[in-house]
């Protein structure tokens, strides 16, 4: 058995309960995902200074919520990060 198998199987990380709070952020992951690229799309329409400044303000906010949260002591802080390094 592989190291990082028997790692999982010690540690029971294969757990149903782990797959749903995986699954959980995920979707929450993929929705921020897909609100910034909306956000992106409109910020590329947009042609008044005020709007694009606006809109800009909510993809930074956006994507600083994101990292706060990776940064921060909760449970799944670490899951959060694995997916944002890998998603750059």
């Amino acid at each position: 058995m592989s190291k990082s198998r028997n790692t999982i199987k010690l540690c029971n990380l294969h757990r149903i309960s782990l797959c749903r709070s995986y699954s959980v952020i995920l979707i929450a992951f993929y929705e921020v995902e897909e609100k910034l690229d909306e956000y992106l799309k409109e910020y590329d329409s947009l042609k008044m200074l005020n709007a694009k400044l606006r809109k800009a303000l909510n993809i930074f906010e956006s994507v600083e919520n994101l990292y706060r949260q990776a940064e921060s002591g909760e449970q799944y802080a670490g899951f959060l990060r694995y997916i944002l390094r890998d998603s750059r």
